[in-house]
């Protein structure tokens, strides 16, 4: 028994330091332009690219093969980690922070690209428009505070789109192949379209200030406490915001 146990330790010591080793083969550690570190996995061949930038309020991104994702920070700034060759071209003036994709490849969509890393400041979350597209790649805002914004405009081809947080005046979303998940959100318009994916709302104000006009072409809707059937024409409530939640293959979900 004793022999047994020791062998099921030593067994658990090498599996254990074959993971440790694999990290430290594979992984990495990314500094931000602000000095933070995060820890995840780069392919060989992949650069890291960071600088801080002046404040904005707007934000315009179209990249082609990027996850996008927009953060709370210690400043404003950007890190990018990804192929070296698609690198995006950055600025930020007039209040307006600009990212479009550069270099050869960035429409191969054999071609892997990299993560676009966008920071803001506590108490700089007020924001005019915020425009992100990647047509290969996952977008997602997750602030530590409560983002407000004039309006919100994502699309991805091919992704899934997570926000929290947020609220203004109107969000536009959709993603051709993926899911579309919003935690303790607010906007006098939603507009939420997915053609193969599920659609999640939680909304942070009461689902009787909304009119929900939900389809589901094959899947399952729910709003509030009850459930309805996919294929027919719906208009649930009559709030003065409104909801429109599109899935061609997928289910619906929407509650306060």
């Amino acid at each position: 028994m004793k022999k047994r146990l020791i062998y099921f330790i030593v067994l658990g010591a090498l599996t254990i330091a074959a993971i440790v080793y694999g990290v430290i083969r594979q992984g990495h550690i990314t500094v931000s332009a602000e000095g933070g570190l995060s820890f995840g996995f780069v392919r060989k061949g992949d650069t890291q690219v960071s600088d801080s930038t002046d404040s904005f309020t707007d934000i315009d991104v179209q990249v082609s093969q990027d996850d996008i994702e927009v953060e709370e920070g210690k400043s404003f700034g950007w890190t990018y980690v990804g192929p070296k060759d698609m690198i995006p071209s950055v600025k930020a003036d007039n209040d307006t922070f600009t990212v479009v994709s550069s270099g050869k490849n960035t429409n191969n969509a054999l071609i892997s690209g990299g993560r676009l890393t966008i920071t803001i400041p506590s108490g700089s979350w007020k924001l005019g428009k915020v425009s992100l597209s990647t047509n290969n790649g996952d977008i997602s805002i997750d602030p530590d505070q409560k983002a407000e914004m004039q309006s919100m405009g994502l699309s991805s081809a091919n992704g899934d789109i997570s926000i929290s947080d947020c609220s203004g005046k109107t969000a536009d979303i959709c993603t051709s192949n993926g899911d579309i998940t919003l935690d303790d959100a607010s906007f006098d318009h939603f507009d939420l379209q997915s053609g193969n994916g599920d659609i999640a709302l939680s909304l942070s104000d009461s689902l009787d200030n909304y009119t929900v006009i939900p389809s589901a072409s094959a899947g399952d809707i729910s709003v509030g406490e009850d459930t309805y059937s996919s294929g027919k024409k719906l208009s649930i409530g009559s709030g003065k915001k409104t909801i429109k939640a599109v899935t061609s293959l997928g289910d619906i979900v929407i509650d306060d």
